[in-house]
């Protein structure tokens, strides 16, 4: 069987790349294990990350560096230096516990008990939007109840931002965004298939990246920067989709995309009262239509070239 030596060499590159970004993901899994948890014992130190997969983490003596889990929860009794990370598991901090650093649960909840000492240089990210702690989005102290109102009123300034910024996408593009959304009425369902694709590989890009990023040198500061860098694409699909709607209703130009996203956002308001994770996937479905039809746009432009050719 031929082997391709360029292929060979790029996947040795690429585990190189792994290895050397979470040194501590390899190292953990030698450190003292109590049941199924991995334990740092009271009175010891440990200089360097902690960090497991699909193990649980207890923190009773100090930890130098960061500890992180992937798929385990993380209890911490004593000290850490570093920043405290568990992207599908809860963090809870018990009474007289330090935290220098940031901390998240990233899908799930950071729980403080009185006395705790946490987030001292950092802050505190709580995943679980849907029941309790957003501070990922909102600018308040972590572990606070998102009530109705206050998804309402997320909902609302987002809606508002998504407007506005897809609108002056239609001034600054006008011909783009008017024949993408020329493309999506002419062949709706690809361009519904493509915004799906689109979806589904994102999400797995950004959450390979977060996970890299969270276990590297660079820690949490980067991940609202991708995050935000992530909404682009969807706010140059939400003016093409609203310029279709727009003109559905005989407007034409800035003022077909500014209603016409009105009409995109404002059942994400209603539904933030009920589910904010359920207004986020109204959003992004629509929009997705809108980088479907950007997409065969590009491509029949790409087409058309080439036949010149």
């Amino acid at each position: 069987m031929n082997r391709n030596p360029r292929a060979l060499l790029f996947g040795w590159v690429i585990l190189a790349l792994i290895i050397i970004a979470s040194p501590s993901l390899v190292f953990a899994q030698a450190l003292r294990t109590d049941g199924e948890a991995l334990v740092v014992r009271a009175g010891s130190t440990e200089s360097g990350d902690v960090a497991t997969i699909s193990q649980p983490i207890v923190i009773d003596g100090v930890v130098e560096g960061d500890v992180t889990s992937v798929t385990g929860s993380i209890i911490v009794r004593g000290s850490v230096e570093g920043d405290v990370v568990s992207l599908f598991g809860n963090v809870t901090f018990e009474a007289d516990s330090v935290a220098q650093g940031n901390v998240m649960a990233a899908t799930g909840e950071v729980q403080l008990q009185q006395g705790a000492d946490v987030a001292q240089a950092g802050a505190i990210f709580n995943g679980n939007v849907s029941d309790s702690g957003a501070t990922a989005l909102l600018p308040v102290e972590g572990n606070q109840t998102l009530t109705t109102a206050t998804r309402v009123i997320l909902a609302v300034v987002l809606a508002i931002l998504a407007t506005i910024i897809a609108t002056l996408l239609s001034l600054i593009w006008p011909r783009s965004v008017a024949s993408g959304a020329q493309i999506i009425r002419l062949a709706s369902q690809r361009a519904l298939g493509l915004g799906l694709m689109w979806s589904v590989l994102s999400v797995a890009v950004v959450g390979i990246v977060a996970l890299l990023l969270i276990f590297s040198l660079i820690g949490l500061a980067v991940l609202p920067v991708l995050l935000l860098i992530a909404q682009v694409p969807y706010l140059i699909g939400l003016a093409a989709i609203a310029m279709v709607i727009g003109q559905r209703l005989n407007l034409q130009g800035p003022a077909a995309v500014l209603v016409g996203s009105l009409v995109v956002v404002l059942p994400s308001v209603g539904l933030a009262a009920i589910s904010l994770p359920a207004a986020f996937i109204w959003f992004y479905l629509s929009a997705g239509v809108g980088i479907g039809g950007m997409f065969l746009l590009r491509a029949t432009v790409v087409q058309r070239h080439s036949l010149q050719f």
